[in-house]
């Protein structure tokens, strides 16, 4: 489980292309959540990065949610949210 963490945090977040929000675990899941302004190309960085030793059982979901930053009004970011299953 922490392979996959590791993965999905350094495809995403080393250039600033996506923030990493929280982790959290229970029921038997586990759900990071990022944000991103391009959730297409987030999920082919995660798909990329988990296929050279993978596969994995997870799921990627998707949602726009408004930015609230002071710094950039008006647009909205993709909250990207992969889920792990630990059955």
């Amino acid at each position: 489980m922490m392979q996959v963490d590791r993965l999905i945090k350094a495809a995403v977040t080393a250039d600033g292309f996506a923030k990493w929000g929280c982790t959290v675990t229970g029921g038997k899941r586990q759900v990071w959540v990022f944000y991103t302004l391009d959730d297409a190309a987030f999920v082919s960085r995660v798909q990329a990065a988990l296929a050279q030793t993978g596969p994995y059982p997870i799921e990627l979901s998707s949602r726009k949610q408004a930015d609230f930053s002071a710094e950039v009004p008006n647009t909205e970011q993709t909250r990207l949210t992969p889920k792990r299953c630990l059955e």
